[in-house]
């Protein structure tokens, strides 16, 4: 099944990337209340390519709120198997860099689409962070639950702090984990991955 995530407040112009890959299911994301131009798009969208666009209404937040709730919605709208692009060129700027920010996290690629007006629309696979990690790495950024020292981790891993260290160094090159007063703590793309 080709499903596609999109911004609703897009242009129309992301209709023709939509069109020529095909599409099964649409998921437009908006924030705030529906208004006039939303409709308008959605319109198009289904006389167009003859297909229902399933709405998802998000609150205002700060965007670590919102990249997971965005996430939810992603796997619970996608099976194994699925062909999911993500369109992150258009709407409203918080919801594509939500996008961007899940297609790391997901255990699986999507296809990232962007799609700007007057420019031929660029389609590349993303690349799961998780897939780069080993498992002592997965283990270690799971642990990190709560600012953590050096120390506190190297015990729990039952790991020398020199091999804690360079761990966290690489899981930190990653942008997964970050240092914070009294230890470390995951960033944003590590909660997400980890399934925080």
């Amino acid at each position: 099944m080709k499903i596609h995530f999109l911004a609703i407040g897009f242009t129309p112009g992301v209709f023709k990337p939509i069109a020529s890959i095909g599409a099964d299911k649409i998921i437009g994301f908006h924030i705030g209340p529906e208004d006039k131009k939303n409709k308008e798009v959605i319109n198009f969208l289904e006389k167009n390519l003859g297909i229902k666009v399933v709405k998802k209404r998000l609150e205002p937040q700060e965007l670590e709120k919102l990249a997971k709730e965005v996430k939810k919605i992603v796997e619970k709208e996608t099976n194994p198997g699925d062909e999911v692009y993500f369109h992150i060129g258009g709407g409203q700027r918080e919801l594509g860099l939500a996008l961007t920010l899940v297609s790391l996290a997901l255990d699986y690629p999507v296809n990232l689409v962007l799609s700007r007006p007057g420019v031929k629309p660029v389609i590349t696979k993303s690349v799961p962070v998780r897939t780069l990690l080993t498992e002592k790495q997965i283990k270690a950024l799971k642990e990190i639950n709560k600012t953590i020292t050096l120390t506190e981790l190297a015990e729990k891993l039952k790991i020398a702090k020199p091999g804690v260290h360079r761990m966290l160094s690489t899981l930190a090159r990653y942008g997964l984990v970050e240092k914070v007063e009294g230890g470390w703590k995951r960033s944003l793309v590590g909660e997400l991955i980890c399934g925080s």
